[in-house]
């Protein structure tokens, strides 16, 4: 355990170092935000000022909770990992007294950490300006609800992505793999439209798939969001059950072949 949080920590200040990262990436949320007002606005203005039982203020939140834990950066696991298979540093690192899957997301999570803090605080900062608070009863079982489902989003993700990560063992190339699945999350977890806003059929899918179970954070300004976030977050255990289990059979897998293969 000392070893993974020394690698969060050399990670995290590595990260904070990279101002004028962070500040660049704070001035595409901005334009983000200026985009997604500007849309909405319209939208509804011509539908009375209300969606599916959501207001303007609502839906900007619930899309900005989605982009915030997307500063975490957990998805681009699979691109590192990939990276270090493709490059050989994959062999040398299992020699390492330490598990390479948790050594990649302690890595991660430290780089995506001031991200997360600092463009987070700023999202939240420009929308109190601009929007005021969401309208939500705030109390401890919402955010008893709000925390499970954000450290569940996290855990999945980081099953998911690190998998397809893996596959570069076998694969030459993962970025279509990881193209066509970061795609779902995107499309499913209400990156642009809150899954709240969705037709009934592909609501389901959002509420039901691996692919809407990593940002159920997103969820957390619905209107019904603590009568349900139970229900939400039994979807993100059961998901994480079963990716745990193909991501062992994978990373053992991985293994072997590197064995055989000489690596």
């Amino acid at each position: 355990m000392r070893a993974y949080r020394a690698l969060f920590v050399m990670s995290a200040r590595e990260a904070f170092a990279q101002k004028g990262s962070i500040i660049g990436t704070a001035c595409v949320h901005l334009f983000h935000i200026v985009a997604l007002l500007g849309i909405y606005s319209v939208a509804f203005n011509a539908r009375g000022g209300s969606l599916a039982g959501m207001d303007m203020t609502s839906t900007l939140w619930s899309i900005r909770a989605y982009f915030i834990v997307l500063a975490l950066s957990v998805r681009l696991v699979a691109k590192e990992m990939a990276k270090e298979i493709r490059h050989g540093s994959f062999e040398t690192k299992l020699n390492k007294p330490f598990n390479y899957f948790v050594a990649s997301w302690a890595t991660q999570l430290g780089r995506g950490m001031p991200y997360f803090i600092l463009v987070g605080a700023f999202n939240v900062a420009f929308l109190f300006i601009v929007l005021g608070p969401p309208a939500l009863q705030f109390s401890l079982i919402w955010a008893a609800g709000a925390l499970a489902l954000f450290l569940g989003g996290i855990c999945l993700g980081l099953l998911f992505y690190g998998i397809i990560g893996l596959c570069a063992v076998w694969l030459q190339d993962v970025d279509p793999l990881y193209w066509v699945m970061d795609k779902g999350v995107m499309l499913l977890g209400g990156a642009y439209i809150p899954v709240a806003l969705f037709p009934s059929s592909i609501r389901a899918l959002g509420e039901h798939t691996p692919f809407g179970a990593i940002m159920f954070i997103s969820h957390i300004f619905n209107p019904d969001f603590s009568a349900r976030w139970g229900e939400l977050f039994l979807t993100q255990v059961i998901w994480m059950l079963i990716f745990f289990i193909v991501a062992v059979f994978v990373y053992k897998n991985a293994m072997k072949h590197v064995s055989v293969n000489g690596g």
